[in-house]
C-alpha cells in the first residue's frame, strides 16, 4: 500500500535530500525550520530548498530573504532514477525571476493578461538549466 505524502513531507524530503548530497561532498549540513520555514545549513550557508516533479511555482517574495543559496530539486517519477539539483545564489534566482517576468510581460503588452495582480511565476527547466549540479557554490569558503 503507497500513501500520498502531504506537500509538506515532500519539501521536508527535499531538504533531506540536499542535505544528504551536501553531506556526501564534504561539508558540514544541519536541516532547520523555524516557524513555517524551513531551510538547509550548509558551511555556514543558509540553503533555502524547492522540490518538484517537472517546474517550480515561485515568487520573489517566496525568495527567503535570509537565503544565501537557493536548491530547486526536480524529483524523479521513478524511485531507480537519479534527482536533478540546480544550485543558484538568491541574487540569480531573483535577477532570472526579474527577467523572465520583464519577458512575459513584453509579449503581452506590459501586464499579465489573467491574473494582472499576480506575482506567481514558474521556474521552468530551461530557466534552471544554466543552475544544473553548481555544488560549487556550497563548496566555496564564506
Amino acid at each position: 500500500m503507497t500513501s500520498r505524502l502531504s506537500p509538506h513531507a515532500v519539501q521536508e524530503a527535499g531538504r533531506h535530500l540536499v542535505a544528504a548530497e551536501a553531506l556526501l561532498r564534504g561539508c558540514s549540513v544541519e536541516v532547520r525550520k523555524q516557524g513555517r520555514h524551513g531551510w538547509v545549513q550548509v558551511d555556514g550557508r543558509r540553503v533555502e530548498v524547492h522540490i518538484a516533479k517537472d517546474e517550480w511555482p515561485l515568487t520573489g517574495a517566496l525568495v527567503q530573504p535570509e537565503a544565501d543559496v537557493v536548491v530547486f530539486v526536480r524529483r524523479s517519477d521513478n524511485m531507480s532514477a537519479p534527482h536533478e539539483y540546480f544550485i543558484a545564489t538568491r541574487a540569480e534566482v531573483l535577477d532570472a525571476l526579474a527577467a523572465d517576468m520583464a519577458a512575459f510581460l513584453a509579449r503581452h503588452g506590459g501586464r499579465r493578461p489573467r491574473t494582472p495582480d499576480s506575482d506567481q511565476q514558474t521556474v521552468h527547466r530551461a530557466l534552471a538549466e544554466p543552475w544544473r549540479d553548481r555544488w560549487s557554490l556550497l563548496l566555496q569558503p564564506v
